[in-house]
């Protein structure tokens, strides 16, 4: 598959895997008002390792690819990100804790044509700047500014490691291996909590934990396809797509009332995504046609 066409089938698959995980979140803070974050990450690990199990069943080349070094590391940065994040949107509003996480792709574009010597040209370049000055005017603070809002940023550090480490990744080692190795070590650091207590879940409660790892499973799959399939400087803008799902969510269940300079923050962020789509769309269009004429 040519690159231009990877590139867009990687932005539309990061697309779905982004809704996904934003409605998890979701559900996650919703969770997070009477459960503790680790006993959250821990139940919700256990039904997401179900679910793997289900799709890798007997195949044991699945499970032993789980033990790959580059596997193993990638699923230590997930497991630092994901108490970072969780953390940051059970202390925040969602849509928040969403756009200051949101630095992350510009940092993750930025690392990717500094270490991965991705081509990026002007057009994305201008596209990823506007998309930073959507997030510094979305994360203006107002009033007494807290600290919370460094968890957030510091799970935007973190994913920036677990992107390029998830580059490294030998192309043999299947997807699903990975997500397996990753839900795994998130589910065991989250029983290290359980010492200090857990309330029993209902059973409404359990129903959402296993929804939540439904949208978890469908989400991590997605996401580490589009890193691995396409130029990270193309898929990771398109991350952005969370910002208006947490936003509407976060009206519909908290009453949370962007301000005018998130809003107008969201959408430089949003637009700046759309226009990367948009432009991996048209390289795939070019090709297509240039193929076609050779081909005649």
């Amino acid at each position: 598959m040519s690159t231009a066409r990877a590139n867009l089938r990687g932005a539309l698959v990061m697309a779905g895997a982004m809704s996904a995980f934003t409605l998890n979140d979701t559900l996650v803070k919703l969770l997070a008002e009477r459960l503790p974050i680790g006993e959250i990450m821990a139940l919700r690990g256990l039904f997401v390792l179900l679910l793997f199990a289900l799709l890798a069943r007997a195949r044991a080349f699945l499970w032993r690819a789980c033990l790959t070094p580059w596997v193993l590391a990638r699923a230590l940065c997930e497991t630092v990100t994901s108490w970072f994040f969780l953390a940051a949107i059970a202390a925040l509003p969602l849509a928040d804790a969403m756009v200051l996480f949101f630095s992350a792709p510009i940092l993750l574009t930025v690392a990717a044509a500094l270490f991965l010597r991705e081509r990026v040209g002007l057009r994305r370049w201008a596209a990823v700047l506007v998309g930073f000055v959507g997030v510094a005017l979305a994360a203006a603070p107002e009033g007494s500014p807290s600290a919370a809002v460094l968890l957030p940023l510091a799970a935007a550090a973190t994913s920036v490691v677990r992107d390029l480490v998830t580059r490294r990744i030998p192309a043999g080692v299947p997807t699903a291996s990975v997500s397996i190795a990753t839900s795994a070590l998130v589910a065991i650091s989250g029983f290290f909590t359980l010492p200090l207590g857990w309330p029993q879940p209902s059973v409404p409660e359990l129903g959402t934990l296993m929804v939540c790892a439904l949208l978890y499973a469908l989400g991590v799959q997605g996401f580490v396809h589009a890193v691995r399939a396409a130029e990270l400087s193309v898929v990771a803008p398109i991350r952005y797509v969370s910002v208006p799902i947490s936003m509407l969510t976060g009206f519909l269940l908290w009453r949370h009332l962007p301000s005018p300079t998130m809003l107008a923050g969201a959408t430089l962020i949003v637009g700046s995504g759309l226009f990367i789509l948009w432009r991996a769309q048209q390289l795939a269009q070019r090709e297509r046609a240039q193929e076609r004429a050779l081909a005649s």
